[in-house]
């Protein structure tokens, strides 16, 4: 059995743009708290997605505690991946794969291998790890969702524009 701190994703996601188009969009990285409304406090420093890069906010989820996270990119490769290193009150390795499809669409895979640190919440992960995933779980929906409906809504704007 694995330690009961250590937490895996593995997830796959569809976009309606190319690879590059995709890339460009993440990169607005200003944009994250207002996408992703678990988000906090965000700094970022250096060249996006670069290695170095690195973004540093507060996690505030439906579970009784805050996260502080710091992601830096280790290599990346535009537009095809980004690997990072995450460390705070989660410590691991993670990265995102960009596939073009021949419909101008992008599979996004999302991968990271994540140890709790925070002492509060090694003691959650012992006694109520079913909660800790579902936070994760929770914490990749909304993202999700909330970039979509972003996309979409800059889509249908472009398009009232034309």
């Amino acid at each position: 059995m694995g330690s009961l701190y250590l937490f895996d994703y593995r997830g796959s996601f569809r976009f309606d743009l190319e690879p590059t188009e995709l890339w460009a969009k993440l990169g607005q990285t200003e944009r994250y708290p207002e996408w992703w409304p678990w988000m906090r406090d965000l700094e970022t420093r250096g060249t996006r997605f670069a290695p170095g890069f690195a973004f540093r906010f507060k996690v505030v989820s439906p579970l009784p505690w805050k996260m502080a996270l710091t992601i830096t990119v280790t290599d990346s490769d535009e537009p095809v991946h980004i690997e990072a290193k995450v460390d705070g009150h989660l410590r691991g390795p993670a990265e995102l794969t960009f596939s073009g499809n021949e419909d101008g669409t992008t599979e996004v895979g999302v991968t990271w291998s994540v140890e709790v640190m925070d002492r509060t919440m090694r003691v959650g992960a012992r006694v109520a790890r079913p909660l800790i995933k579902w936070g994760q779980d929770w914490a990749v929906r909304t993202a999700l969702t909330s970039f979509q409906k972003h996309l979409v809504s800059e889509e249908s704007a472009k398009r009232g524009l034309e």
